[in-house]
């Protein structure tokens, strides 16, 4: 299974910048809605939409993980705005590996969320396509902790 915590983590490393600060979003509403004077940007796995089985036999699927860049700043033009941050993480994101076996990311869209006494909040959502494949304790199956699986076949073992 894929450690989420550790891609939120990863993208975060990614879009550092001295422009704005960038963290996982919060576990709690008063550190997101605490004050703030540099622009701030919450990274957010908001979930997966998984495809159909591909084999019976061993369960593989594909997996499109949802990703949300919620962006705060006090302008939305300018340097610091909302529009330029906007622009630097697309840039920094778009067509980016972020693990072997993945798909590049892909933008979905970006919005207004609100803005209330000059405190503004976009989102812009991004997305990697991956495979998501059962891990599994059976002895015809190779290296099932490194993610490749190659079924053995008993017939053609040398």
């Amino acid at each position: 299974m894929i450690d989420y915590e550790q891609l939120e983590d990863d993208l975060c490393t990614r879009l550092a910048s001295d422009i704005y600060a960038v963290s996982p979003l919060p576990d709690n509403e008063a550190e997101f809605t605490k004050n703030f004077t540099k622009p701030r940007v919450y990274i957010c796995c908001v979930g997966s939409v998984f495809g159909e089985p591909e084999t019976n036999y061993l369960t593989v699927q594909n997996e499109k993980i949802n990703f949300e860049a919620i962006i705060r700043s006090k302008t939305r033009r300018g340097a610091s705005g909302i529009f330029s941050i906007i622009k630097f993480i697309a840039e920094k994101l778009q067509g980016f590996e972020l693990f072997k076996g993945s798909d590049r990311i892909t933008l979905d869209k970006h919005g207004y969320i609100e803005g209330v006494q000059n405190d503004w909040n976009y989102v812009l959502s991004f997305s990697i396509d991956t495979k998501c494949v059962a891990k599994q304790d059976d002895p015809t199956i190779e290296n099932p902790q490194e993610g490749v699986y190659l079924l053995k076949d008993p017939e053609f073992t040398e």
